[in-house]
């Protein structure tokens, strides 16, 4: 739905600037904080639920696990052999050899 409001100019910069910042559109800012308002409204006691949270921060370590292999089995995932090279140098000259 388009809706035309009036808002003051300093507040239009600064969301201007909100958006730019998070790379959204003025709607979706626009949409989220109306969302966040009348959640607070409704439901004073709640936090609202936030929409530029990702999803994954609510997985299960099995959601975690089958989202890794997936990932795993369309993505080559092998270790770059310079970071490889890199990595063994710094185990062993972090190793004391007796």
């Amino acid at each position: 739905m388009n809706v035309t409001v009036t808002i003051p100019d300093d507040l239009y910069e600064q969301a201007e600037s909100l958006a730019c910042r998070q790379e959204q559109s003025r709607s979706d800012l626009y949409a989220q904080a109306l969302k966040m308002l009348v959640h607070a409204q409704d439901a004073p006691d709640q936090p609202p639920s936030d929409p530029s949270r990702p999803e994954w921060l609510d997985w299960s370590a099995e959601e975690i696990i089958r989202n890794l292999n997936e990932y795993a089995s369309q993505h080559d995932t092998s270790l770059d052999p310079a970071l490889a090279e890199a990595q063994t140098r710094m185990l062993l000259e972090n190793c004391e050899w007796e």
